[in-house]
């Protein structure tokens, strides 16, 4: 998004978000050659924290509450293994499309743990969210036997021993990034703090 923005820019060129939503979304398919999602775009063209619903007119945007403080409970980590997410997207989209049983029910769940975490984060419920996300983590590996690697579920096991309240894998896996949602004040690592009192 920043890149297509930055030429678009340098070129003269005014584009809607829309449009450089939809050109940036094209450019990426015609080089994986493999059909894309808008999810990663979406965050990127409006930025902070949001949830997104597809609906058949559109996407709606529904901005959410605690953003700071869901960033300072947030560990990213990289495996050091780069990866190609268009094979594994198109692994699991490929098992939906031919409706293989177990990879539609676990898309419907991870649909529905999306929308309970939005529920958790409008009602406050931080360390709901974080436990959510791992629910999500571990459904995400089932989902295709590209998704998780060593080094992934190495670093998911170190995560979740560690305290964390929920760990997954960032977009496709196979590689790539992590990320880790810590329970309140254990971001370091540190001893688990005394009750109050």
């Amino acid at each position: 998004i920043a890149v297509g923005a930055a030429l678009a820019r340098a070129t003269g060129e005014r584009l809607s978000k829309d449009a450089l939503l939809l050109r940036v979304m094209n450019l990426e398919t015609r080089e994986i050659g493999v059909p894309t999602g808008n999810q990663d775009y979406l965050a990127a063209l409006w930025g902070g924290l949001a949830g997104y619903q597809h609906r058949l007119d559109g996407v709606a945007r529904q901005p959410l509450p605690h953003a700071d403080e869901i960033s300072s409970r947030l560990v990213l980590a990289y495996t050091g293994q780069p990866r190609q997410s268009g094979f594994s997207n198109w692994d699991m989209f490929r098992r939906y499309i031919e409706k293989d049983a177990a990879t539609t029910r676990r898309m419907e769940t991870i649909a529905r743990l999306a929308r309970s975490m939005r529920d958790a984060l409008l009602a406050g419920d931080l360390d709901g969210t974080g436990r959510l996300l791992g629910e999500e983590g571990r459904l995400r590996y089932s989902l295709a036997p590209s998704v998780a690697t060593d080094a992934l579920r190495a670093a998911d096991g170190a995560a979740r021993q560690a305290g964390a309240l929920g760990a997954k894998v960032c977009g496709a896996g196979g590689g790539g990034c992590m990320v880790a949602f810590a329970r309140e004040g254990r971001l370091a690592g540190g001893p688990e703090p005394r009750p109050p009192g």
